[in-house]
């Protein structure tokens, strides 16, 4: 229950970041090194499809995206969770994920 918390604490950070200041959009670090990468930070546009590519987290686990629209989050309430387990990925054995958000 901890790995998944950090894992979707990391996925958070990154998603936060598409709607904050740039300087926070590039890379979201968590609390074991772990990384996430967000494949466009800039000139986004409705409906466009993201990829967010995890490193460095344990093999098998998995990993969930989320988008909030506040950063950083208070609560779940500051999150779009009406999908949530819907944009996920399995780690592999290289420690990295990626996934397609929407």
């Amino acid at each position: 229950m901890i790995r998944r918390l950090l894992v979707f604490s990391t996925v958070l950070v990154v998603l936060l970041g598409l709607i904050s200041a740039p300087a926070f959009a590039d890379h979201g670090v968590a609390h074991n090194g772990e990384t996430a990468d967000v494949s466009k930070t800039e000139g986004l546009v409705q409906d466009q499809v993201l990829t967010v590519t995890g490193h460095g987290y344990e093999p098998g686990a998995t990993l969930t995206v989320v988008q909030c629209f506040k950063f950083p989050p208070t609560g779940p309430f500051d999150c779009e969770l009406s999908n949530y387990g819907q944009y996920t990925a399995e780690v592999g054995a290289d420690g990295s994920a990626s996934i397609d958000y929407a």
